[in-house]
């Protein structure tokens, strides 16, 4: 018979054909699946006694670090012309990512600890405690963005897993603290009751200063201090018979007047002038001030309260919290020395704080 020498060509090339198909396909899958590999893979990035800790662990101390940082971003940009990221923080030229850094390893070592110590000593949560978990995780997902939540580690369920991680940690934590033997009434008495009274002010004020063509700060004309001054003495008039001093401005004001409070602490300095802060601290309760010139502009004062305990029991707080701090500092750093941590650089070297979980 004859041989069909068309079809035998056209049966080699869609032989070939399926073939390089076929070739393409098995590439393709063969990428994907290296790049679903090193997506998903578990990676340690420390060990912590017998504990591997993996990036996920860690994924929800990097978002909320960024978070937090990245909402100061503005400030930081105001006050040092770079973001926190790359602002240097100490004299060594440590970079804000760097020490952010090294916190976050820092706090996650910590939680692997004192998990594993609580543990061996049988402190677990209770069901009202991993409630409040709950619902700290479902506050926490709410300003968390959708790409955001299908991130490894920022899971509902991972996140969750780390914050009743957290609060085991805390809870033992509070356990070794509240057994040291520790003498509060000692600690008080070394915390200056006069360095720590406080003055509860309400008042008024207006800025006497503007800035020039150079956005430099410059006084404002005599005649526009005239102004100022004439409706401040206004209001102090009105202030002597109303009933509420707070609320002297009539809505919609536009003189540029405002409203404000301040909580005076007696070594305070950056509030009007050493002259006028010693005449504002001999006024009496329910006292108001005639319209007082400083530095930077016109206040009217009402003193709400000249001897306010709030800045001496925080005072007191704060001073027997560093001792609580200090003591378990040392009792921490005994008992971390006992698990020992190994932090795999190979694997914690490539992740940058910044925009880690907002790229």
């Amino acid at each position: 018979g004859t041989v069909d020498k068309k079809g035998d060509k056209k049966s080699g090339s869609n032989s070939k054909m399926k073939m390089l198909i076929i070739g393409g396909v098995l590439l393709c899958v063969l990428f994907v699946a290296a790049v679903c590999y090193e997506q998903f893979r578990p990676r340690v990035i420390a060990t912590v006694g017998d504990q591997k800790i993996y990036l996920t662990d860690a994924m929800y101390d990097i978002y909320s670090t960024e978070a937090q940082y990245n909402s100061m971003s503005s400030l930081y940009q105001q006050i040092y012309g770079s973001d926190y990221w790359s602002t240097e923080v100490d004299e060594e030229g440590t970079t804000g990512a760097q020490q952010a850094k090294n916190d976050v390893l820092s706090a996650v070592e910590q939680r692997a600890v004192l998990c594993q110590e609580a543990a061996n000593n049988n402190v677990v949560l209770t069901a009202e405690e991993k409630t409040a978990v709950a619902k700290q995780v479902t506050s926490a997902m709410e300003n968390m963005t959708t790409k955001q939540k299908g991130m490894l580690g920022l899971s509902k369920g991972k996140i969750t897993k780390v914050l009743e991680a957290q609060a085991l940690a805390d809870k033992y934590k509070k356990q070794l603290v509240d057994g040291y033997d520790i003498d509060d009434a000692a600690i008080k008495a070394k915390v200056s009751k006069k360095d720590n009274r406080q003055y509860d002010l309400q008042y008024y004020y207006v800025s006497t200063q503007t800035t020039d063509a150079n956005n430099k700060t410059v006084a404002k004309s005599d005649a526009e201090k005239a102004t100022l001054k004439q409706q401040m003495d206004e209001l102090a008039t009105k202030s002597a018979t109303a009933k509420d001093f707070t609320k002297l401005l009539a809505d919609g004001d536009k003189s540029g007047i405002e409203y404000q409070s301040k909580e005076l602490v007696e070594t305070d300095t950056d509030f009007l002038t050493k002259a006028l802060l010693k005449q504002v601290k001999k006024m009496n309760n329910g006292e108001i001030s005639t319209v007082l010139e400083g530095e930077d502009g016109y206040y009217l004062i009402k003193m709400e309260n000249n001897n306010d305990s709030a800045a001496y029991d925080k005072a007191c707080e704060d001073a027997v919290q560093k001792e609580e701090d200090s003591r378990f500092e040392t009792d921490y750093q005994t008992l971390a020395a006992t698990y020992g941590t190994e932090v795999n650089e190979s694997q914690w070297n490539k992740i940058k704080l910044g925009n880690y979980t907002t790229k």
